[in-house]
């Protein structure tokens, strides 16, 4: 390149510089990559802690409570509920007598089939996607056969919901 040519070269540089605000910028770029990890958030709120049959006659067959249970499921992932009985429903006068866990039958309002409460295994009663941000309520009709033989007093037993992220 002669003399000539660089000074036009240089000329048309220091031309671009004053027109650029007298400031000669460089460009470098370099891709970085953001994470974040999201947690899994999961409540389950009842707004009782007894739901009570009443007296129960054994001639009149299957007594039946409807919508005995009422949670409230917020989850921002897929959920399962699961219910277990801690125990047999057991009298509390007299300590022998015992109603088997498996004549307590619950459903999902709105569902035709009752299911077994089991004291052995934790069954799932819902499942579902990720609800709103207030949650969504999930209801259950509660059913209870007492049998002749059954002795009589007041029975009790614990059921224990289970709320987990996963169908």
């Amino acid at each position: 390149m002669s003399l000539g040519a660089r000074s036009v070269v240089i000329s048309i540089l220091a031309w671009m510089i004053l027109q650029a605000g007298g400031v000669a910028w460089c460009a470098a770029s370099e891709a970085i990559t953001v994470t974040a990890s999201v947690q899994e958030s999961l409540t389950l709120r009842f707004g009782g802690r007894t739901v009570s049959f009443g007296n129960l006659d054994p001639t009149r067959g299957p007594a039946f409570l409807s919508n005995a249970l009422t949670f409230n499921v917020r989850s921002n992932a897929p959920w399962s509920l699961t219910v277990v009985a801690t125990d047999d429903l057991r009298n509390v006068q007299s300590p022998g007598a015992v109603i088997p866990a498996e004549r307590l039958l619950l459903r999902r309002v709105g569902e035709a089939t009752f299911q077994p409460v089991s004291k052995a295994t934790p069954r799932v009663v819902a499942s579902g996607g990720p609800t709103p941000e207030q949650g969504m309520n999930v209801s259950f009709d509660l059913q209870l056969t007492v049998q002749w033989k059954d002795v009589a007093g007041p029975y009790q037993t614990n059921l224990t919901f289970v709320l987990t992220s996963g169908p």
